[in-house]
């Protein structure tokens, strides 16, 4: 009895390992990691592989692929640099033993025709309250306007939001 005791604890034991080290990382990649993961697939116009970034709400909606199709659209020439912009930030909170892990930052990419986009992410990394919201849950991108900033500082947007 105690040996199959011991089996069993094993072998469970066994299991999470694998599945917590086989669990395709998202959860426990950083922020950066996944902005650079978006911007990648974004370069490839991976639309696909950006869906499957997404929180399960946005995931599921109905116009989702066309939105994404549109973001991809939006970005003329291939992607040679980016780097953070100001405004980011995470944060975390607990309420009645639920817990919420929240990130978002910005980042500037220029393309190889010389454009510069804005492309703001905001993601749940854990979301007790609402399980469907984590992964990314907000998308700003824009063309910057180079000839004015300041004013009229953004050529053309796509917003994707919960």
């Amino acid at each position: 009895m105690v040996r199959l005791i011991s089996q069993i604890s094993f072998s469970l034991l066994s299991f999470l390992i694998v599945i917590t080290l086989c669990s395709c990382g998202e959860p426990s990649k950083t922020p950066r990691e996944k902005a650079e993961k978006f911007i990648n697939h974004l370069n490839d116009g991976n639309t696909d592989a950006l869906k499957q970034m997404l929180c399960e709400r946005l995931k599921n909606r109905d116009d989702i692929a066309e939105e994404l199709q549109e973001l991809v659209n939006l970005l003329e020439g291939n992607i040679i640099s980016y780097e953070l912009t100001g405004g980011g930030g995470s944060g975390s909170w607990s309420r009645e033993g639920n817990r919420v892990v929240e990130h978002g930052g910005g980042r500037d990419i220029t393309t190889d025709r010389g454009n510069i986009y804005r492309l703001t992410l905001h993601m749940y990394k854990e979301n007790d309250f609402d399980l469907d919201l984590i992964g990314i849950y907000s998308i700003f991108f824009a063309e910057i306007n180079q000839d004015n900033i300041g004013t009229d500082w953004f050529l053309n947007t796509i917003e994707i939001e919960v």
